[in-house]
């Protein structure tokens, strides 16, 4: 990526960061250390609570505060049936 693009990127992105102002949190969940899901939100899940995520229920492990309103969400999922 050019410096040019780079700079635009970025900028764009903290724009749009400090536009969500303290009420809106970037939340990013995980399952096994893989990234499942990245979502603008206005309540962080709590640990031990029931979630919904692409269609499959699980459960939050842990929460992480990474950085303001950026939060690490660690979620085990239920496995998915086998048809037949």
């Amino acid at each position: 990526m050019n410096d040019d693009i780079h700079h635009i990127f970025h900028t764009e992105n903290n724009q749009s960061l400090k536009e969500m102002g303290d009420t809106m949190n970037h939340v990013i969940f995980f399952e096994d250390n893989d990234l499942l899901l990245s979502q603008i939100r206005d309540v962080v899940p709590q640990e031990e609570e029931g979630i919904k995520l692409k269609g499959r229920k699980g459960k939050v492990l842990t929460v992480k505060n990474k950085y303001r309103n950026v939060y690490h969400v660690e979620v085990e999922l239920m496995k998915k049936k086998q048809e037949g």
